[in-house]
């Protein structure tokens, strides 16, 4: 997501709750390895009753996998040149090029 100052260049709004304009966030540089779900989301440890008894999730690959789908680069999280410019956003190919 690309931030200036708080807010959401794209869009212009705010992009966490209690995020004011003028005020960095801590969120910008939140690599993707560094955003975890809770082991009891994830099936760890696995119900023992019901329609998902024993499963678990490899959430980490199925992040990777998903990033990569997106056109972005699976362990940064960016999105490679061609995502951007298949967007549309030709001038952003250079800040991540």
């Amino acid at each position: 997501m690309l931030m200036k100052h708080g807010t959401c260049v794209l869009t212009g709004g705010l992009v966490a709750s209690g995020a004011t304009p003028g005020k960095k966030l801590a969120a910008q540089r939140i690599a993707p390895s560094d955003v975890k779900l809770p082991d009891r989301m994830a099936g760890q440890p696995p119900q023992e009753e019901g329609p998902v008894a024993g499963v678990t999730l490899d959430v980490d690959n199925l992040a990777r996998e998903y990033r990569q789908a997106m056109g972005w680069d699976p362990d940064s999280g960016r999105p490679d040149v061609a995502t951007l410019d298949k967007l549309g956003l030709k001038d952003l190919v250079a800040a991540f090029g």
